[in-house]
C-alpha cells in the first residue's frame, strides 16, 4: 500500500490556514501538494509577506490570499521568492486579465466558464500548476 498511498497522495492539494497548520499535515503524511491560503490571517501586508517567506522556506509552491490581501507588490514579493499567487474569489472576466497581467498565477472564481478563463489568457499557468514536479496536473473542463 506504500507506493499506492504515495500516488494517491499526489492527487491532493492540501489546504492550510496558518503555521501550526503546515506542522500538524506534515505529522500526519509528508504531503507533496500544499497551499498557503491567508484569508484566515489579518490583513496586513507585513502577515502576508510573512505567509510567502513561511512558504519559501517550507517548499510550499502557492500562497492564496483574497482580494483584501492582494497588492501588485506582494505579486512581485512572491514572483521572487518562487511562489505561485492564487487570487480568490475573482468573477470578472476583465479583473481575471488584470491579475494575469501581474503576475497572478491561479484564480478560484464562482462564475468564470472555462471560456472567459481561457480568454483572459491564463493558459500556459493553468495547464502546469507549480505544485511538486510530479504532481498530476489540473484537468481543463469545458462548458
Amino acid at each position: 500500500m506504500g507506493k499506492d498511498r504515495t500516488e494517491l497522495a499526489k492527487r491532493f492539494i492540501i489546504q492550510i490556514y496558518d503555521e501550526a497548520m503546515y506542522a500538524k499535515i506534515r505529522k500526519a503524511y509528508a504531503w507533496p501538494n500544499v497551499i498557503f491560503t491567508t484569508y484566515r490571517l489579518p490583513t496586513s501586508n507585513s502577515r502576508s509577506r510573512g505567509a510567502i517567506q513561511f512558504a519559501k522556506n517550507h517548499g510550499i509552491h502557492v500562497v492564496t490570499m483574497d482580494m483584501y490581501h492582494y497588492s501588485s507588490s506582494l505579486c512581485s514579493t512572491a514572483r521572487n521568492a518562487g511562489i505561485a499567487l492564487a487570487v480568490n474569489t475573482i468573477n470578472s472576466p476583465s479583473k481575471a486579465g488584470s491579475l494575469n497581467r501581474d503576475g497572478v498565477r491561479y484564480l478560484y472564481s464562482d462564475s468564470l466558464s472555462s471560456r472567459d478563463w481561457w480568454e483572459t489568457s491564463f493558459t500556459a499557468s493553468l495547464i502546469q500548476p507549480p505544485i511538486a514536479p510530479d504532481a498530476v496536473p489540473f484537468n481543463r473542463y469545458d462548458d
